[in-house]
């Protein structure tokens, strides 16, 4: 993945084995955890609401279209898009819930096989 526009913050946590860097690239802010001692990332998250999911979804859409885009309801009341991006539904939005965040889990591929390090961005 090309230099991030500017990285905010990066912290430590669950003893000292996930690392967190919250960082802006393309001009969308996004959160990343990565193991600390190998630097692997393990999953992208945003709730930037410039960000959009391969399926034209952004913070704030319905879970109907989340669900009309083809994406899964889990037990979790989440939703699994087709993309592989997670909509996480919004806390206490239980008549009319909608999504507060995407979150997705980085496949080997995304990554640099040396150093973990993300090669791209997958959308």
């Amino acid at each position: 993945m090309p230099k991030a526009d500017r990285v905010y913050v990066s912290f430590i946590h669950r003893a000292g084995d996930l690392c967190v860097a919250t960082l802006a690239y393309g001009g969308i802010a996004y959160s990343t955890d990565k193991a600390c001692r190998t630097g692997i990332v393990l999953s992208v998250e945003t709730d930037d609401p410039h960000f959009r999911t391969p399926e034209g979804l952004r913070v704030g859409a319905s879970v109907s279209s989340c669900l009309d885009a083809g994406g899964v309801l889990i037990d979790t009341g989440d939703v699994v898009l087709p993309s592989g991006w997670m909509a996480e539904v919004a806390p206490n939005s239980e008549q009319h819930p909608w999504i507060c965040r995407f979150e997705k889990s980085v496949p080997a591929s995304d990554r640099d096989a040396a150093t973990g390090r993300l090669t791209k961005l997958t959308n």
